[in-house]
C-alpha cells in the first residue's frame, strides 16, 4: 500500500546543478564562434577619403558644375564606388 502522500516525496532533493558550468561554457563558445565567423566573412576594409573634383564658383547664383566621387566600398561581390555629376545646379548623372 502507498503512503498518504502518494508516489511523491516531501523531502527536498539537493541540486548541485552540474549543467550550469557546461551551459555557460557552451554559450560563450557559441558567441565567440559567431563573432569569429562574422569577422572572417566581413573583413574590415580601409576606405580612402575623397575630394570633390570641381571647384564651386561663388560669383554665380547657380552652383558650378562638378563631379563628386564617393568612397570605394568592398563587399562580398566586389567593389562599389559612386560618382555624382552636377550640371546647371541639378544632378545630371549617377555612375
Amino acid at each position: 500500500m502507498q503512503s498518504s502522500n502518494g508516489p511523491y516525496t516531501t523531502h527536498r532533493i539537493k541540486s548541485r546543478r552540474p549543467w550550469a558550468l557546461s551551459t555557460f561554457t557552451l554559450a560563450i563558445l557559441a558567441i565567440g564562434g559567431g563573432v569569429a565567423v562574422d569577422s572572417y566573412l566581413n573583413p574590415a576594409v580601409a576606405t580612402p577619403t575623397t575630394q570633390p573634383s570641381g571647384t564651386p564658383n561663388p560669383s554665380n547664383s547657380a552652383p558650378a558644375d562638378m563631379t563628386v566621387t564617393g568612397d570605394a566600398i568592398q563587399y562580398r561581390f566586389g567593389v562599389i564606388q559612386l560618382e555624382v555629376v552636377r550640371k546647371g545646379g541639378k544632378i545630371d548623372a549617377v555612375n
